[in-house]
Protein backbone atom coordinates (compact mmCIF):
# COMPACT_ATOMS: atom_id res chain seq x y z
CA UNK A 1 0.00 0.00 0.00
CA UNK A 2 1.24 3.34 -0.91
CA UNK A 3 0.27 6.47 1.14
CA UNK A 4 -0.54 9.82 -0.03
CA UNK A 5 2.77 12.54 0.13
CA UNK A 6 0.51 14.32 2.63
CA UNK A 7 0.42 10.94 4.88
CA UNK A 8 4.51 11.01 4.30
CA UNK A 9 4.47 14.50 5.54
CA UNK A 10 2.99 14.29 8.37
CA UNK A 11 4.37 11.25 9.59
CA UNK A 12 7.71 12.92 8.57
CA UNK A 13 6.85 15.98 11.41
CA UNK A 14 5.90 13.39 13.91
CA UNK A 15 8.83 11.41 13.91
CA UNK A 16 11.41 14.55 14.35
CA UNK A 17 8.35 15.89 16.94
CA UNK A 18 8.88 12.92 18.64
CA UNK A 19 12.98 12.62 18.34
CA UNK A 20 12.67 16.74 19.94
CA UNK A 21 10.82 15.62 22.87
CA UNK A 22 13.05 12.81 23.42
CA UNK A 23 16.06 14.57 23.20
CA UNK A 24 14.34 17.27 25.74
CA UNK A 25 13.63 14.37 28.08
CA UNK A 26 17.59 13.03 27.76
CA UNK A 27 18.21 16.92 28.87
CA UNK A 28 16.13 16.69 31.82
CA UNK A 29 17.37 13.26 33.28
CA UNK A 30 21.10 14.73 32.56
CA UNK A 31 20.27 18.09 34.33
CA UNK A 32 18.75 15.75 37.53
CA UNK A 33 21.58 13.41 37.46
CA UNK A 34 24.03 16.58 37.75
CA UNK A 35 22.00 18.11 40.36
CA UNK A 36 24.12 19.40 43.40
CA UNK A 37 23.02 19.28 47.03
CA UNK A 38 22.69 22.81 47.45
CA UNK A 39 20.37 23.26 44.95
CA UNK A 40 16.70 23.28 46.24
CA UNK A 41 15.25 21.12 43.87
CA UNK A 42 13.64 17.76 45.09
CA UNK A 43 13.63 15.04 43.36
CA UNK A 44 11.35 12.73 45.04
CA UNK A 45 9.99 12.79 48.93
CA UNK A 46 12.28 10.50 49.76
CA UNK A 47 15.77 11.52 51.76
CA UNK A 48 18.35 12.56 49.42
CA UNK A 49 22.07 12.66 50.46
CA UNK A 50 23.96 15.62 49.94
CA UNK A 51 26.35 15.28 47.61
CA UNK A 52 26.41 13.89 44.02
CA UNK A 53 23.77 11.39 42.71
CA UNK A 54 24.57 7.27 41.91
CA UNK A 55 23.64 5.67 39.29
CA UNK A 56 23.75 1.41 39.45
CA UNK A 57 24.91 -0.61 36.28
CA UNK A 58 23.33 -3.90 37.29
CA UNK A 59 24.87 -5.69 34.44
CA UNK A 60 28.79 -4.56 34.96
CA UNK A 61 28.08 -3.72 38.94
CA UNK A 62 29.27 -0.61 38.05
CA UNK A 63 28.38 2.29 40.13
CA UNK A 64 28.78 6.01 38.69
CA UNK A 65 29.03 9.15 40.14
CA UNK A 66 29.85 13.03 38.82
CA UNK A 67 33.84 12.29 38.39
CA UNK A 68 34.15 8.70 39.34
CA UNK A 69 32.97 5.12 39.03
CA UNK A 70 34.10 1.81 40.59
CA UNK A 71 32.86 -1.78 39.56
CA UNK A 72 32.29 -4.04 42.49
CA UNK A 73 31.99 -7.55 42.99
CA UNK A 74 28.38 -9.35 43.21
CA UNK A 75 28.16 -8.69 47.06
CA UNK A 76 29.37 -5.41 47.72
CA UNK A 77 27.52 -4.29 44.83
CA UNK A 78 24.57 -5.34 45.99
CA UNK A 79 25.47 -4.15 49.26
CA UNK A 80 26.18 -0.64 48.30
CA UNK A 81 22.71 -0.16 46.28
CA UNK A 82 20.71 -1.51 48.84
CA UNK A 83 22.35 0.83 51.10
CA UNK A 84 21.52 3.38 48.67
CA UNK A 85 17.99 2.69 48.27
CA UNK A 86 16.90 2.30 51.69
CA UNK A 87 15.31 4.87 53.86
CA UNK A 88 17.36 6.98 55.10
CA UNK A 89 20.21 5.11 53.38
CA UNK A 90 20.34 2.23 56.89
CA UNK A 91 19.84 -0.73 57.19
CA UNK A 92 19.53 -3.62 59.74
CA UNK A 93 22.26 -6.56 59.79
CA UNK A 94 19.36 -8.79 59.32
CA UNK A 95 18.30 -6.97 56.27
CA UNK A 96 21.59 -6.93 54.68
CA UNK A 97 21.67 -10.63 55.03
CA UNK A 98 18.49 -11.26 53.86
CA UNK A 99 19.29 -9.14 50.51
CA UNK A 100 23.10 -9.48 50.11
CA UNK A 101 24.03 -13.01 51.17
CA UNK A 102 20.24 -14.24 50.48
CA UNK A 103 18.64 -14.85 53.71
CA UNK A 104 21.60 -17.72 55.10
CA UNK A 105 23.17 -17.08 58.22
CA UNK A 106 26.29 -15.37 57.49
CA UNK A 107 28.73 -15.10 60.62
CA UNK A 108 29.41 -10.90 61.93
CA UNK A 109 33.19 -11.81 60.90
CA UNK A 110 32.37 -11.86 57.47
CA UNK A 111 30.40 -8.93 57.13
CA UNK A 112 32.65 -6.85 58.52
CA UNK A 113 35.20 -8.48 56.41
CA UNK A 114 32.93 -7.56 53.15
CA UNK A 115 32.43 -4.24 54.65
CA UNK A 116 36.22 -4.07 55.82
CA UNK A 117 37.29 -4.51 52.28
CA UNK A 118 34.76 -2.66 50.55
CA UNK A 119 35.55 0.37 52.25
CA UNK A 120 38.81 0.05 51.18
CA UNK A 121 38.10 -0.34 47.38
CA UNK A 122 35.41 2.46 47.39
CA UNK A 123 38.14 4.71 49.40
CA UNK A 124 41.02 4.28 46.51
CA UNK A 125 38.17 5.08 43.80
CA UNK A 126 37.38 8.45 45.52
CA UNK A 127 33.82 7.15 46.36
CA UNK A 128 31.82 10.40 47.74
CA UNK A 129 30.19 8.43 50.43
CA UNK A 130 31.22 6.36 53.41
CA UNK A 131 29.77 3.32 55.00
CA UNK A 132 29.39 3.79 58.67
CA UNK A 133 28.52 0.81 60.80
CA UNK A 134 25.35 1.19 63.75
CA UNK A 135 26.34 -0.60 66.92
CA UNK A 136 24.73 -1.04 69.91
CA UNK A 137 25.71 1.24 72.78
CA UNK A 138 28.16 -0.56 75.42
CA UNK A 139 26.13 -0.94 78.94
CA UNK A 140 26.72 -2.36 81.81
CA UNK A 141 25.19 -5.26 83.88
CA UNK A 142 24.48 -6.70 87.14
CA UNK A 143 25.01 -10.77 86.92
CA UNK A 144 23.75 -12.77 90.17
CA UNK A 145 25.85 -15.62 90.36
CA UNK A 146 23.24 -18.82 91.16
CA UNK A 147 25.38 -20.58 93.65
CA UNK A 148 27.36 -18.34 95.64
CA UNK A 149 24.21 -15.38 95.34
CA UNK A 150 27.00 -12.54 94.50
CA UNK A 151 26.47 -10.23 92.59
CA UNK A 152 29.05 -8.89 89.73
CA UNK A 153 29.27 -6.40 87.15
CA UNK A 154 29.81 -7.74 83.60
CA UNK A 155 30.65 -5.23 80.21
CA UNK A 156 28.29 -6.14 77.14
CA UNK A 157 30.94 -4.68 73.96
CA UNK A 158 28.48 -2.98 71.58
CA UNK A 159 28.21 -5.23 68.74
CA UNK A 160 26.90 -3.98 64.60
CA UNK A 161 23.71 -3.88 64.46
CA UNK A 162 23.62 -2.24 61.28
CA UNK A 163 25.54 0.04 58.29
CA UNK A 164 24.34 3.58 57.36
CA UNK A 165 25.74 5.92 54.04
CA UNK A 166 26.46 9.02 55.04
CA UNK A 167 28.37 11.73 53.76
CA UNK A 168 31.97 11.90 53.94
CA UNK A 169 33.92 14.11 56.70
Amino acid sequence: MILPPAFCAIGASMNSRLLEIREAIDAHLRAILNLRAEESVIISARFRLPGPMLEFDADGRTIRWIGGEVVLGKKPYKFVKSLYDADNHRLRIEKITRTVWGGRYTAHATIKMTVSNLCRQLSAAKFPYEIESVKNKMRVENVKNPVSGEIKKIIIQPEIKGFRLGVKK
